[in-house]
């Protein structure tokens, strides 16, 4: 069995109650797949399936509180547990040539270093990956790097 914990959500925030399960015991899912919406002191947030499997057993049912660190589902496949600190793999895409770090050109991919959950989240706000300034520790996207780019491209309004 392998375990998976609620991961930290960031901004030190200690606990978060279970909003909405997407997924029920026995169903098989896939690496970042929602599993479980969580409200924070701050906002909803979907936690995504770090993996594929099937789901042997569910902790906590809506209206529970989830301390960072516990469990929140069972994977029957593969043994191991989870570290419970970050979601997924952070992703980094190639480097770019020294040449065009000076002034970036918006026409070619940067290299970006984004969770999985970021990632979604983008996708869900509509918000261009490679427009983001990234402000998180070694050039991380952040979540409040795409709510800022989803707030500006909201207040520019349609081009």
């Amino acid at each position: 069995m392998r375990q998976f914990n609620l991961p930290d959500l960031g901004e030190g925030l200690e606990e978060a109650e279970i909003v909405a399960w997407h997924v029920n015991q026995g169903d098989h899912v896939v690496a970042d797949q929602p599993l479980v919406s969580v409200e924070t002191d701050k906002a909803v947030v979907e936690v995504p399936s770090p993996w594929s499997g099937r789901i042997a057993r569910l902790f906590g049912t809506k209206g529970d509180l989830v301390k960072v660190g516990a469990p929140l589902a069972e994977f029957a496949e593969d043994a191991g547990q989870d570290t419970g600190t970050v979601v997924g793999e952070i992703e980094r895409a190639e480097a770019l040539p020294d040449e065009t770090k000076a002034a970036p050109d918006l026409t070619q991919p940067r290299a970006l270093q984004v969770l999985p959950a970021i990632r979604a989240l983008a996708r869900k706000l509509d918000v261009d990956l490679n427009l983001v300034q990234a402000t998180g520790a070694g050039g991380m996207v952040t979540r409040a790097d795409v709510e800022r780019a989803a707030k500006s491209l909201t207040d520019a309004g349609p081009a």
